[in-house]
């Protein structure tokens, strides 16, 4: 597996942390960081759906959102 990037561990920080998530969750739980760079919806978007397509997270269809959660610890 490639190495993943700054943004991406901090996506998988947070849902290693926290359990399966929404894109939603991420993107306040990141934003809400002291001294973060504020980031667009769809940037956390974008990073949630590539780790998906690289098999790190698995995402599933709930309602009009998805819930990610981790396949590697």
């Amino acid at each position: 597996m490639d190495p993943i990037g700054p943004l991406q561990l901090r996506v998988m920080q947070f849902i290693w942390s926290n359990g399966p998530s929404t894109v939603h969750q991420v993107h306040d739980a990141l934003n809400a960081e002291r001294g973060a760079p504020q980031l667009a919806y769809t940037t956390i978007l974008t990073v949630m759906r590539n780790l998906a397509k690289r098999s790190v997270l698995d995402q599933q269809a709930i309602g009009r959102s998805h819930l990610f959660e981790p396949l590697v610890s």
